[in-house]
C-alpha cells in the first residue's frame, strides 16, 4: 500500500503542475502585468483543449490497440513534450507577444489535457476497490497541492526571480515527475491489473475506447455538470477579484487564496474520504452546496466593502474546503460508475463536459462583471445558481436514482 500512496501523490503532482501552470498561473501572470479584466477573463478559453478529452483519450487507445504504445510511454511523451512548451513560454510576454504567447498556451494545454486523461483512465482502472475511497482522496489531495505549489508558494517565488525563471524552474519539475511516473508504471503489479482489465473488457465485448450511453451513464455526467457549476463560476474570476477588484499585492493573494485556501482545499479532499465512508452521499452532497452557498454571499459581502483580512480568510476558507469536499466526492461518483473497460473515454468524456464550462463561463463571467460594473452582482449570482442544485436534490430521490439504501453507502462490487 505504501507504493500506490508515493504513486497517487505523483500522479496528482503531475496531473496538476502543468494544468495550474498555463491556466490559473498564466491568468495571474496577465493579471499583474496590466490586462483588463475582460483579457484574464477571456484566458480561460485557452482551457477549451480541456473540454476535448474524449477526443485525447481516443488517441491515447488508438496508440495503445494499433501500435501498442502503452499508457506509459504515451504519458511520458506527452509530458516532455509539456515541460518543453513550458520551458519556451519564459522567452514570450503576454502583452507584448500575446499571439505566440496564447499560442504556446492552447497546446500546452493540449497536451496538459492528455496527461490528464491518461492519469485518469489508468488511475479508474487500477485503484483497488477495498480502499477506493483512501486512493482517491489522497489523488485528489495531491494534486491540489500542485496548486499550493503553484500558486501559493509559486507566487512568493515569483516576486524574487520573476514569472519566466518561475516557469523554467517548474517545466523542470514537471519532467522529473513524468520520468518518476514512467518508472512506476513498469511495476509488474501496475502491469497485470492494466492487462486484467483490458482483457476482461475484450471477453465482455466492450469495445476499447468506446462509451456506453447508457441510463446510469448519462445521469452520472448531469449529476457531476451540475455539482461543478459553483466552483467553475467562481474560479474563472477569483484572481482577478482579489488583484484587481481589492487591489491586493501578489504576495498577499499568493499567501491567502492560493496558500491558505489550497491548504483548506486540501483538507476538504481528505475529509470528503471519510465522509464518503460514514455519512449518506445525499447528506455531503447537500452539506456542500450550503457550505458554497455561505461563501457567495460571504464574497459578496466582501465586493461591497465588508473586507477584514479575518473575513476574507474565512470566507475563502469556506470555498476552498467546500471545493476539495466535492471534488472528491466527485472522483468517487465516477470511479464508482464508470465501466473500468471504457475508463479512460467515459471518464473523459464527463469531464469534458465539466471543462466546457470552465473555458467558456470566463468570458460570460467577465462580460457579466463588466454589464454590472461591480462585483457584488458576479458574486450574487453564483448564488443564485446553487438553488436549482439545492431544490434538485431535494426533490430527486436520490437514493433510489443511483441504486443507493436510505443511509447506507453501497459500495462497488470487488
Amino acid at each position: 500500500m505504501i507504493f500506490y500512496y508515493v504513486f497517487y501523490v505523483i500522479m496528482g503532482l503531475l496531473g496538476s503542475l502543468p494544468h495550474t501552470l498555463l491556466t490559473q498561473s498564466v491568468q495571474a501572470w496577465i493579471s499583474v502585468s496590466g490586462g483588463s479584466v475582460l483579457y484574464s477573463g477571456s484566458a480561460t478559453l485557452v482551457g477549451l483543449p480541456f473540454a476535448f478529452r474524449f477526443l485525447w483519450a481516443y488517441m491515447a487507445d488508438y496508440l495503445k490497440c494499433v501500435y501498442d504504445v502503452a499508457y506509459h510511454n504515451t504519458l511520458l511523451y506527452v509530458a516532455i513534450a509539456t515541460a518543453i512548451l513550458m520551458f519556451s513560454l519564459s522567452y514570450y510576454d503576454p502583452l507584448n507577444n500575446a499571439k505566440m504567447f496564447f499560442a504556446i498556451i492552447f497546446f500546452g494545454c493540449v497536451l496538459s489535457a492528455t496527461i490528464d486523461t491518461i492519469l485518469d483512465g489508468v488511475r479508474i482502472t487500477i485503484t483497488p476497490s477495498d480502499c477506493a475511497s483512501v486512493l482517491t482522496s489522497v489523488y485528489c489531495s495531491s494534486y491540489r497541492m500542485g496548486f499550493l505549489i503553484t500558486n501559493g508558494l509559486g507566487y512568493l517565488l515569483v516576486k524574487r526571480v520573476g514569472w519566466s525563471s518561475f516557469f523554467t524552474f517548474m517545466s523542470v519539475m514537471v519532467f522529473l515527475l513524468s520520468v518518476l511516473v514512467a518508472f512506476a508504471f513498469r511495476r509488474a503489479e501496475l502491469v497485470a491489473r492494466l492487462q486484467a482489465v483490458q482483457d476482461d473488457a475484450r471477453m465482455a465485448g466492450d469495445g476499447w475506447g468506446l462509451v456506453d450511453f447508457n441510463t446510469v451513464f448519462i445521469n452520472t455526467t448531469v449529476l457531476v455538470v451540475m455539482l461543478k457549476w459553483h466552483e467553475v463560476l467562481i474560479a474563472s474570476l477569483i484572481q482577478p477579484f482579489f488583484l484587481q477588484g481589492l487591489s491586493l499585492s501578489l504576495d498577499e493573494v499568493g499567501a491567502w487564496l492560493n496558500t491558505f485556501g489550497t491548504l483548506a482545499n486540501i483538507g476538504g479532499s481528505m475529509f470528503a474520504g471519510f465522509c464518503m465512508q460514514t455519512f449518506h452521499r445525499r447528506f455531503v452532497i447537500r452539506s456542500v452546496v450550503l457550505m458554497q452557498l455561505a461563501a457567495s454571499v460571504g464574497f459578496a459581502a466582501i465586493a461591497v466593502g465588508f473586507d477584514h483580512p479575518l473575513w476574507i480568510n474565512g470566507v475563502i476558507f469556506a470555498e476552498k474546503f467546500s471545493d476539495g469536499l466535492m471534488n472528491t466526492t466527485i472522483m468517487m461518483i465516477i470511479l464508482h460508475y464508470c465501466n473500468k473497460g471504457r475508463a479512460t473515454t467515459e471518464n473523459a468524456l464527463i469531464l469534458s463536459l465539466t471543462s466546457a464550462c470552465r473555458a467558456l463561463v470566463g468570458p460570460l463571467a467577465a462580460g457579466i462583471h463588466s454589464l454590472g460594473g461591480d462585483w457584488y452582482g458576479f458574486f450574487m449570482l453564483s448564488a443564485l445558481m446553487l438553488l436549482p442544485v439545492l431544490f434538485i436534490l431535494e426533490r430527486c430521490v436520490w437514493d433510489d436514482f443511483f441504486g443507493y439504501q436510505k443511509n447506507t453507502l453501497v459500495k462497488p462490487a470487488v
